[in-house]
């Protein structure tokens, strides 16, 4: 799917930087064909909040993540 061309490849380009100054956090990636990229975040006591990624930049994928760890 196109449309998440660039969540896939902050991924590839990300995830060993954010996963090293994040030890301890989670980071579960899935693939799945014909489902819109969404990230999602899982806090305490059940609550989950998630921002779908379509055809966002590199750089505002970035700042959902960022939003989403500020919850």
């Amino acid at each position: 799917m196109a449309a998440s061309n660039v969540l896939r490849d902050f991924i590839k380009k990300n995830f060993v930087s954010i996963k090293k100054v994040n030890p301890s956090t989670p980071i579960l990636v899935r693939e799945c064909s014909g489902i819109p990229p969404k990230i999602w975040a899982r806090y305490e006591f059940g609550e989950e909040a998630s921002v779908l990624v379509s055809d966002k930049t590199s750089d505002q994928v970035l700042k959902h993540i960022e939003e989403l760890s500020l919850k």
